[in-house]
């Protein structure tokens, strides 16, 4: 080989060369140094941020997390109880009012059987009146339901006269009489 050819040992014998080798392997080397650092630190830190969390809410003036938790769960059961109670006294009393019910409606079927036999038992004049008297009922019951009608239509009226009043007021009688 001629004289320019040059061997890896004089390659790295070469001062810049080796200047470059030097400040490689010292990046490298930081690198990995700052990186364990790093990790030691985070772990610290970490540590640190746990124990302020848990000094946070891990331990209150009613306990730890844990013991917080076990008294939600025994009031969870305690309510489940209670209401399991209430349920059965709703139940108990929805069976008594459906009793009570169950007696007014045979009641009220005697009765209605009482009056349809009274019924039958009128002579027809008595039969006539009565279907009369229902006649007048009926009347009444529309007359009053005519005279709300008539209060509602009232109440209206004036609401009406009241707008077409501001609506004047307001110049445009050119439109209203």
């Amino acid at each position: 080989m001629g004289g320019n050819s040059m061997t890896l040992e004089d390659i790295f014998m070469d001062p810049v060369v080796q200047g470059a080798i030097i400040t490689v392997a010292g990046t490298i080397i930081i690198a990995v140094i700052g990186g364990f650092i790093k990790i030691i630190v985070d772990a610290i830190s970490g540590k640190k941020r746990w124990q302020s969390v848990e000094e946070k809410i891990g331990s209150t003036q009613r306990g730890s997390l844990s013991d917080q938790h076990t008294d939600i769960i025994n009031k969870i059961d305690s309510t489940s109880k209670i209401q399991s109670n209430g349920q059965r006294q709703i139940n108990g009393s929805i069976n008594r009012i459906s009793a009570g019910v169950d007696s007014v409606n045979k009641i009220l079927q005697i009765n209605e059987e009482r009056e349809k036999n009274r019924y039958e038992n009128l002579s027809d004049s008595q039969k006539k009146i009565d279907y009369q008297i229902e006649g007048v009922k009926a009347a009444f019951a529309e007359l009053r339901r005519l005279q709300i009608e008539n209060q509602v239509l009232q109440q209206r009226i004036q609401e009406l006269e009241k707008s077409l009043d501001r609506y004047r007021d307001r110049g445009h009688d050119e439109i209203v009489r």
